[in-house]
C-alpha cells in the first residue's frame, strides 16, 4: 500500500513537471494592435501549402484584394510541415507564392495537422524575421480596439494549458470585444470530406468556442462553406487555397462549393459581410456567395 502511494506521488509530481514544461513551451501570447478591426478588410484562406500552380492562382487572386489582414487557417506546408526556416519548402510553398501579400498585408497564421508532422515551432522563427507575419506561439490572441481574435491549435495533443488560457482570455476580454472571432484548423461542423470534428477536438471546440464567440473560422476540409450557425456562433470553412474535394453533404451547410478560393470579411453600417470568392483558371476571383450578419449595438 505504501509503495503504491509513493508511486502515485511520483507520477503526480512527474505530471506536474511535464505540465509546467509543456505550458512554457506552448506559452500563449497576446498581440495588441491599436487599430479598428471594423475599418479593415480581412481575408481568410487555408490549406495552401502544395507549391502547385493552383496555389499560385489563388495567391495571385488574393494579392488583388488589398486585404489589411490575411488569416491562414492552417496546413501551410504539405505534406509534413518544416524542419527549419531554411527549408526549400518554405520558399517554394509559402514565401514565394505569398511574396506580394507579405509585403502589403498582415498575415496571421494558424497551424494545421500537416504543420505538426515536423517542428511546428519553426514558424515562430519564421515570423520573427518578417514584420508582417504574425505567429507568436501555437495559440495566441490578437486584440484590436474593437475586436478580439483567438488563434487556437486544434492539433495540439496537450490541450489543458490551451483550454484554460482560452477560457480565461474570452472571459477577461469579453467586455472589450465588440466582435469575437476564433480561428482553428479543424471545423466543428462540416459538410465536407472530413466531416465534423472528432473526439477531443470536438469536445474542446464545443466547450470553449461554440456559444462563446461570434465567428469560428477553420480549414482542413478543402472547400469554401458557410456552415449552419450554432448557439449564435457562425461557422465558416476556408480550406481551398490550393486543392479541393467534393462536398459530402450539400444540404448540411447554408452554402458550400468545391472550388479554389478564399473568403473575405468586411464591415459596413448594415453589418458584417462575408464574400465567398471562387478563383478561376486565370487567377481571377469571382464573388460566389455573400453571407451577412447584422452588427451588435
Amino acid at each position: 500500500m505504501e509503495r503504491t502511494k509513493k508511486l502515485l506521488n511520483f507520477i503526480s509530481i512527474s505530471l506536474l513537471i511535464t505540465s509546467c514544461q509543456l505550458s512554457e513551451k506552448y506559452a500563449a501570447e497576446q498581440v495588441t494592435i491599436t487599430e479598428n478591426f471594423s475599418e479593415q478588410k480581412t481575408c481568410i484562406i487555408g490549406d495552401t501549402g502544395t507549391g502547385s500552380s493552383d496555389q499560385e492562382l489563388v495567391a495571385k487572386a488574393l494579392a488583388t484584394e488589398n486585404c489589411h489582414n490575411v488569416i491562414h487557417t492552417g496546413d501551410i506546408i504539405y505534406p509534413k510541415g518544416l524542419y527549419n526556416d531554411d527549408s526549400p519548402e518554405y520558399l517554394q510553398k509559402f514565401k514565394t507564392p505569398f511574396s506580394t501579400i507579405l509585403e502589403s498585408s498582415r498575415v496571421f497564421l494558424t497551424l494545421g495537422n500537416h504543420d505538426h508532422k515536423r517542428d511546428p515551432l519553426v514558424w515562430k522563427s519564421v515570423a520573427s524575421k518578417n514584420k508582417n507575419l504574425i505567429f507568436p506561439g501555437l495559440f495566441y490572441s490578437v486584440v484590436f480596439n474593437d475586436a478580439c481574435l483567438f488563434f487556437i491549435d486544434t492539433t495540439l495533443n496537450y490541450r489543458k494549458g490551451q483550454e484554460s488560457w482560452l477560457k480565461s482570455q474570452i472571459e477577461t476580454l469579453n467586455g472589450n470585444c465588440k466582435t469575437k472571432i476564433a480561428i482553428g484548423h479543424h471545423p466543428y461542423k462540416s459538410s465536407g470530406h472530413h466531416g465534423d470534428a472528432p473526439g477531443m477536438i470536438n469536445k474542446f471546440l464545443k466547450n470553449r468556442i461554440i456559444g462563446k464567440v461570434d465567428y469560428y473560422f477553420s480549414g482542413h476540409d478543402h472547400q469554401l462553406s458557410i456552415e449552419r450557425p450554432l448557439q449564435n456562433t457562425a461557422l465558416l470553412i476556408s480550406g481551398a487555397g490550393a486543392k479541393v474535394r467534393p462536398i459530402k453533404v450539400q444540404d448540411k451547410a447554408i452554402y458550400a462549393i468545391s472550388d479554389l478560393g478564399y473568403i473575405t470579411m468586411s464591415f459596413s453600417e448594415k453589418g458584417i459581410s462575408f464574400e465567398v470568392k471562387r478563383v478561376d483558371e486565370n487567377g481571377i476571383a469571382h464573388s460566389s456567395y455573400t453571407y451577412s450578419k447584422g452588427t451588435k449595438n
